[in-house]
């Protein structure tokens, strides 16, 4: 996993899909989520499944048993937070993961700054896209969406704004001849044609997972496979989690929006104090 990924393979894979899709190849959308699954195998979760590792590097001489104990606990406490307060929980959620992926990105890449910028014009160019299939999977985690909430005007209104920040981040990624960062965004480009699990999921597995994967390798300075086995313990421990979890929140309606909403929230609690742990990573030295 180089730090420099493929600048055609992103991609290049989603109009590969989007084609298929087109020409209405049978069970294509069921394939590529397979894809998905088994890249949230490989490096999905993995990558979030080493922060005892990563905190153990930092801080020297801590319990490790101290430190799960209080992983554990945080979430936890997010998903009875989210659960409680479903509207405020995935409003902070979304702010997290936006530096979250801001953050991985942009150090990838060599950037000073614009963490937070770049990924909520991800997360605006991938969601905004796609409101109305976000919309059941986010009434599913307990949000209402009314009208004044939610119209044609703001739907407008955010595709454009996602629209001028994909302009600006092509502008600064051609200027500096960034061609990992303009794969990212040819493939950005492409998003809007695919259904929102594919095209979350390919830049969550694709690019976001990855970037992490890189940081990790330079930090602990592991192998992929010494990373994939440390991470192992914890990554089964995450997927016992969400399955419990999901088959808890979901052993009702059994259909595909609740079940992604059980998902996105089940991932989104467990990935809280992974994000922080990141930014403690991340946040002194170069790749």
């Amino acid at each position: 996993m180089r730090k420099v990924q493929s600048v055609v393979w992103l991609p290049l894979l989603a109009v590969i899909f989007v084609i298929l899709r087109t020409i209405g190849i049978p069970i294509v959308d069921e394939a590529m989520l397979i894809v998905l699954i088994v890249g949230l195998f490989i490096v999905g979760i993995p990558h979030g499944a080493l922060d005892v590792w990563t905190h153990r590097a930092r801080q020297t001489g801590r319990s490790d048993w101290i430190y799960v104990s209080m992983y554990l606990a945080c979430i936890g406490l997010c998903f009875f937070a989210w659960h409680s307060f479903p509207v405020a929980g995935l409003f902070v959620f979304l702010l997290l993961s936006a530096w979250h992926f801001g953050q991985a990105d942009v150090r990838l890449w060599n950037q000073k700054r614009g963490a937070m910028l770049w990924g909520t014009s991800v997360l605006l160019g991938i969601l905004g896209w796609h409101i109305n299939e976000m919309i059941p999977i986010i009434e599913n985690m307990g949000v209402v969406v009314t009208e004044q909430l939610w119209n044609e005007q703001a739907e407008v209104s955010v595709k454009v704004l996602s629209t001028l920040g994909w302009v600006g981040f092509t502008a600064r990624a051609l200027s500096i001849r960034n061609w990992a960062w303009v794969g990212v965004l040819a493939f950005l480009a492409i998003t809007p044609f695919m259904p929102l699990l594919h095209a979350f999921g390919l830049y969550f597995i694709g690019q976001h997972s990855f970037a992490g994967w890189h940081h990790l390798r330079v930090r602990l300075n592991q192998s992929n496979w010494q990373l994939w086995k440390r991470a192992s313990p914890f990554s089964i421990g995450a997927w016992i989690i969400i399955i419990i979890g999901i088959w808890f929140l979901d052993n009702e309606k059994m259909d595909a929006d609740a079940t992604a909403g059980a998902f996105f929230m089940l991932l989104g609690s467990i990935s809280i104090p992974h994000i922080f742990e990141s930014h403690e990573l991340l946040r002194n030295g170069a790749d």
